[in-house]
């Protein structure tokens, strides 16, 4: 009978162990946001592009309110979660070996002293073999649980991990060859939580050493069309050609390859300039980065740092980490791309952090860097679209007008309209000659 209740006590602690580990797995789940909300809030605090709203603003009070509110939901979820945790450990401390000795011992009392059916001296081996036995069990369930809890997270990772990419090449996919043409032919597209197309109806071509501007206000498509051409997404309708070729026929990590970018929202890292510049990739010899590097304008900020191109960028990781302005950083990033071998630079509003005279030097270096490349960039500030040899306007995902900049002023349509308003911003400051001359 006793073995019988031992084994008995012993199923019952499996049960409130998973139990007990169902309940803290539901925990951590529902405490994430809270978590996150609160880590958020500390992110704020310390970097330092928020330092001067925080200083000048009233915004420390709605960030206080999220404080609270996250506080108060981790408070409410140990309450409430831990609470049915207490009582589960309490069952199972109760219901336990523990238990499981003390009526072993009333057993044993109860067949000595009115049963008379067990000597004293075989009671005491009786308790060392249980309490043994209890032991052993006890290490067992435990190992068991752990076992159990670890199962509830991996099973998570299990289907992170099995997760297949959508856009991914084909078995028998090419390798695409040194670029020459780029044809998008009547691509439509539409995110999913969307109700209209994002992308329609788009035709445009790029040839080998074009420079090419889409144009248009934000939310017109721009770098929707150009994570299209990365393949970041496939289209809905239509296809993308690469030397004539669909690019969902080509290797994958090769095609993106052939392409340099600077992202609208690009990052820098809190690592040295150096890195920062080559990101991994194989770095070419001083004087070519030095050439670089002065004709974007940044020779002199990087030659006054004490350590040069191995200076520690953004205090994350370094109090002696250097903190660039937003031009230069955007000019940083730039550079990138020239420091690379690529086919095709696709520069997503690379003017946006720079002044107008900064703009018409930066156009200026893509006319000499360039020259023999080919260059798609994107903008809403069309003193950029100058240079192109072909530019094209952008309206609500769809293209309302294309051609050279003398054409498309001389068709007086939305491009014009849009120009001439942009234009008297800069003739206000006395800079219509810089980028905007007709």
């Amino acid at each position: 009978s006793i073995v019988v209740l031992s084994f008995f006590f012993l199923l019952l602690s499996l049960y409130l162990g998973k139990r007990i580990n169902q309940e803290v797995f539901l925990y951590t789940k529902r405490v994430i946001p809270y978590q996150r909300k609160l880590g958020y809030i500390n992110r704020v605090l310390i970097q330092h592009e928020y330092a001067k709203e925080l200083r000048i603003t009233e915004v420390a009070r709605p960030l206080r309110g999220m404080i609270k509110e996250g506080a108060r939901g981790i408070r409410n979820l140990n309450q409430q979660q831990y609470k049915k945790v207490a009582l589960l450990n309490a069952a199972s401390l109760l219901f336990g070996f523990g238990l499981t000795t003390c009526v072993a011992t009333l057993i044993a009392v109860y067949k000595i002293v009115i049963q008379k059916t067990l000597s004293v001296a075989f009671y005491f081996p009786m308790i060392s073999a249980l309490a043994e036995f209890s032991y052993r069990s006890v290490a067992f369930v435990n190992s068991v649980n752990k076992l159990m809890a670890n199962s509830l997270y991996i099973e998570k990772f299990r289907t992170f991990m099995a997760y297949e990419p959508r856009i991914v090449s084909i078995p028998d996919a090419v390798r695409p060859g040194k670029f020459e043409e780029l044809e998008v032919r009547n691509v439509s597209f539409r995110y999913q939580s969307m109700s209209k197309d994002a992308l329609h109806h788009i035709n445009l071509n790029i040839k080998k050493g074009e420079k090419i501007a889409l144009v248009g206000k934000n939310g017109s498509g721009k770098t929707t069309l150009v994570h299209l051409l990365l393949r970041l997404y496939d289209p809905d309708q239509g296809q993308l050609l690469y030397n004539g070729l669909d690019i969902r026929k080509l290797e994958l990590e090769v095609y993106r390859d052939r392409f340099g970018i600077v992202f609208q929202d690009f990052n820098l890292y809190a690592d040295t300039i150096r890195n920062n510049l080559f990101l991994g990739g194989e770095s070419k010899n001083e004087e070519e980065i030095s050439q670089i590097i002065r004709e974007f304008g940044l020779e002199n900020k990087i030659r006054a740092l004490p350590d040069g191109m191995d200076t520690q960028l953004t205090r994350e990781l370094s109090e002696d980490g250097v903190l660039l302005s937003g031009g230069q950083s955007q000019a940083l990033a730039i550079c990138r791309i020239y420091l690379t071998d690529h086919d095709i630079f696709i520069l997503d509003e690379p003017t946006s952090a720079l002044d107008p005279m900064a703009e018409a030097k930066f156009f200026e270096n893509i006319k000499n860097i360039a020259a023999e490349k080919t260059v798609l960039f994107i903008s809403h500030r069309l003193s950029s679209a100058k240079i192109a040899d072909r530019i094209y306007m952008m309206e609500d995902g769809e293209i309302v007008e294309y051609g050279t900049h003398a054409q498309l002023m001389e068709l007086d349509q939305k491009y014009a309209e849009m120009f001439e308003i942009q234009s008297q911003y800069y003739s206000q400051e006395g800079l219509c000659g810089v980028g905007y001359e007709n």
